[in-house]
């Protein structure tokens, strides 16, 4: 009796522990869910309220397509002249730093710093163009041409800025004491953001908006420095180099642009992205009218 008595107990802690075990686990499962469906609450409650975090991940929330009875590849058209139109004004153009140049009343010092920090978005550019190849590659064509042309051609911007820069004469011990704006270090701070976020669509309509007005800006600035500041053509020629956007990097963006309509992203995100991008390049310019 005592030997069944322990055998039965000895049965039933087993069974006890097996039970607990079961227990335990489904406590465990039950949590991970509910934790699950909070993260998935917090996450869809930050992407609706707050704009940095919309993207492709949010595309539900995102309100509905105004241009939903036309082709996507004519929604893209649309929408991309839509924001020409509304950033590419004659208005958006107007720079403290650009206007004085062309009335040299701007000391040299306020053209070392635009170069400098020049640099720096190039440095910066080189890397961050690179990353956004990375993440794109697998997209479907021309998503993988078009940010590989991007690399290629910061590549080549490189060289050219380097030029300008030593144009300048700009000494070890200015560059080392010179103090970086943080207007001016903005824009590429953004565009890393971007790098690391947006989705392909997002990127490439910024760009297209935002190569227009820095390549309008930046050709001013070359015939300003040209006609009062004695330099030359080849001296310029990173400058130049940004001015005019040929058919076919408009025509990728129209089709990148497409795409990320037909998987359903938002007008609305696209139209925010470029806005803040235009927006901090207005910062980078006005850093230097700011400061000198």
């Amino acid at each position: 009796m005592i030997k069944r008595h322990k055998l039965w107990a000895r049965d039933h802690n087993k069974n006890t522990q097996k039970a607990m075990a079961l227990v335990l686990t489904f406590l465990s499962v039950l949590f991970i869910s509910v934790s699950d469906s909070a993260v998935a609450s917090t996450h869809a409650s930050a992407t609706n309220t707050d704009p940095l975090f919309r993207s492709t991940r949010a595309v539900a929330a995102s309100p509905v397509s105004t241009f939903s009875h036309l082709s996507y590849r004519q929604q893209a058209k649309d929408l991309i002249e839509q924001l020409e139109r509304q950033h590419l004004h004659k208005a958006s153009f107007s720079s403290g730093f650009i206007e004085r140049l062309e009335k040299r009343s701007l000391d040299t010092s306020a053209i070392k710093a635009f170069a400098i920090e020049q640099l720096a978005i190039n440095q910066s550019d080189l890397r961050t163009n690179a990353l956004m190849l990375h993440r794109f590659a697998g997209e479907p064509s021309p998503a993988p041409a078009f940010f590989n042309n991007l690399v290629a051609s910061e590549s080549d911007a490189t060289v050219l800025i380097t030029r300008f820069y030593q144009t300048l004469k700009i000494s070890n011990a200015e560059y080392t004491t010179y103090m970086p704006s943080p207007m001016a270090r903005s824009y590429p701070a953004y565009t890393t953001w971007l790098a690391n976020y947006a989705s392909s669509a997002e990127i490439a309509t910024a760009l297209l908006i935002n190569y227009q007005s820095f390549g309008t800006r930046t050709e001013r600035a070359a015939k300003a420095l040209v006609k009062n500041y004695a330099f030359t053509n080849k001296d310029i020629a990173f400058l130049t180099y940004f001015s005019g956007i040929d058919n076919d990097f408009r025509q990728q963006v129209e089709q990148i642009l497409a795409t990320g309509l037909a998987k359903g992203e938002s007008p609305n995100d696209i139209r925010t992205v470029v806005r803040l991008i235009q927006a901090y390049e207005d910062d980078f310019w006005q850093a230097f009218h700011a400061k000198h």
